[in-house]
């Protein structure tokens, strides 16, 4: 068996990304391309994505219902890992729609 590997320290970062789209909802080859595509190259370091089911009040009062990706990041404290971290958001939510 291989050692076991820690993270060390640092701070994790959650990103919800919801899975409805405006014709559907997001397929698993679509996540997977997403995945592979976007969020690899921006985080090269690592992360965790866990499957989640998202609730919420709508503005109509009326329960709303979601299936979500949360991904996951470890990242440094330090200002230099914040702002990089901040850059990279930025771009996957721009390439999440």
């Amino acid at each position: 068996h291989a050692p076991i590997q820690h993270c060390g320290n640092g701070s994790v970062t959650r990103l919800y990304l919801g899975q409805a789209t405006p014709s559907g909802k997001v397929t698993d080859a679509e996540w997977q391309q997403f995945v592979t595509e976007t969020v690899t190259p921006r985080f090269p370091e690592g992360f965790t994505v866990l499957s989640a089911q998202g609730q919420w009040r709508g503005s109509d009062g009326g329960i709303r219902q979601e299936d979500t990706r949360v991904l996951e990041i470890v990242h440094g404290d330090d200002p230099q890992s914040q702002a990089q971290l901040r850059e990279r958001q930025a771009a996957l939510a721009s390439q999440a729609g």
